[in-house]
């Protein structure tokens, strides 16, 4: 079972880490983040791995975006689930803290 952190600070922003049912009412959408609210949202009835990619997704636009770097989704996508194989290949593990 993956366990997310209940925080993660990118920079100068502590982001929240929720699961929740719905994210922004569109029922297809899996993950959110807001530098406004400081909130990562993941949706909660995802699988483990997709919920990881997906947490990892949005962790990459936000260390992008704070750095004022364009990007696009098929980028973030190719970042995030890199990161995750490298973690995975690599056997390093990821402390959370709740």
């Amino acid at each position: 079972m993956t366990r997310l952190p209940n925080s993660v600070r990118v920079g100068p922003i502590t982001f929240t880490v929720r699961e929740v049912d719905l994210i922004d009412d569109v029922p297809l959408r899996m993950g959110s983040f807001n530098s406004a609210t400081g909130e990562i949202l993941i949706k909660a009835s995802l699988p483990d791995d997709v919920k990881l990619v997906t947490f990892w997704h949005e962790l990459v636009h936000s260390v992008l975006d704070m750095a004022g770097q364009k990007h696009n989704e098929r980028m973030i996508d190719a970042l995030s689930h890199g990161l995750v194989a490298l973690f995975e290949a690599n056997e390093w593990r990821i402390e959370t803290n709740g």
